[in-house]
């Protein structure tokens, strides 16, 4: 113990702060740091419950059924037929009925995961999170949320009666990585949809977002472009190219959020022939889980649809009205524009 022979009463001050930072560290209520993990105790099942919002006892549970392999929420037979026979169902009771089984979901991950949850609703969005979570940062980011659809909607000149999804999209927010892996999984999100750590997933226009970021942030661009997706989905239909859907998307995020920063020592990417992979199909399936395959898809749609936005924003606009509402021929049209319009860029 020579070492302490040497200490004059400065040393053993600064050593004794040392020693109480050490045990402090340890003995830190765990619920306070970012990631920590929370079980399904008492008191935190008590406070989760408070804020998650009841399921109407008479919601229709023939619109939607929730499947458990994987686990995503899905159209019933009653909404199916609804969908083939044209009929229009009231927009509260499609509400109702969906929240209904997305709180059954959110119970089912409860004892998957041994996790609370809170949630909370709008008028467009559904909002679950870990209790762990302060209830204000649920609040808040369903606020934004509701404002992100306005701004969305206007950026892509959808009207406001015109209906992106059934009832409300579902937004999981997860507080650490193993937690948001274990969902993707659950779910069959894809290894390369979830490895940027949100994904979207669309059955029969019911939408399903999971994000993963901690309580200190990181929410605000993979949110938006997780929501433009959603958004872009619900205007031009299942036919919606992915190129549309990604490259567009980032484009809208580049509007509200900021376009994203390079360091210094990358290059931005530039288009080139190999960009032609974006409107090949089989490209896209072969991508599902390779995640660096897929970024290269993405980063190509982007510069294409960031080309075609500056120079011509109307022609994906009405690209995507085609999509939805017209013709096969015209479907057809739209895809050769897209072609033409990348050799332009090619040649430029």
């Amino acid at each position: 113990m020579a070492i302490f022979e040497n200490f004059d009463q400065t040393s053993w001050i600064l050593f004794g702060l040392l020693m109480a930072a050490v045990v402090g560290y340890y003995l830190w209520p765990e619920v306070t740091k970012a990631q920590a993990e929370v079980h399904r105790d008492e008191v935190t099942r008590k406070k989760a419950k408070s804020l998650i919002a009841l399921a109407n006892d008479g919601a229709d549970d023939l619109l939607f059924e929730l499947s458990h392999t994987p686990l995503r929420v899905q159209a019933g037979p009653k909404l199916k037929a609804a969908i083939e026979t044209g009929q229009k169902l009231d927009t509260l009771e499609v509400r109702e009925a969906l929240w209904t089984q997305q709180r059954a979901m959110i119970t089912r991950l409860e004892n998957e995961l041994d996790y609370a949850q809170q949630a909370d609703v709008s008028e467009h969005f559904s909002i679950a999170a870990p209790a762990n979570q302060p209830a204000s940062l649920l609040e808040k980011t369903l606020k934004e949320l509701d404002d992100m659809n306005g701004k969305i909607r206007a950026i892509l000149g959808v009207k406001p009666e015109q209906p992106l999804w059934h009832g409300r999209a579902m937004v999981l927010m997860m507080s650490n990585r193993k937690l948001f892996d274990h969902v993707a999984w659950l779910t069959g999100a894809g290894l390369a949809s979830s490895a940027a750590g949100a994904f979207t997933l669309f059955t029969d226009d019911i939408v399903m977002i999971t994000i993963y970021a901690t309580r200190l942030g990181g929410f605000a661009r993979p949110l938006t472009t997780q929501v433009a997706r959603a958004a872009i989905r619900g205007t031009g239909g299942d036919s919606t190219p992915k190129w549309v859907e990604y490259g567009l998307a980032h484009w809208v995020a580049d509007k509200m959020v900021g376009k994203l920063q390079l360091a210094k020592d990358e290059q931005a990417p530039v288009w080139s022939p190999a960009g032609e992979a974006i409107f090949d199909p089989a490209a896209w399936e072969k991508a599902a889980d390779d995640s660096t395959k897929l970024e290269a898809l993405v980063v190509f749609s982007g510069i294409f649809v960031d080309a075609i936005m500056e120079k011509s924003p109307d022609r994906i606009a009405s690209h995507l009205t085609d999509l939805r509402t017209a013709a096969p021929e015209k479907q057809v049209t739209a895809f050769a524009w897209a072609k033409d319009a990348s050799l332009e860029l090619t040649a430029a």
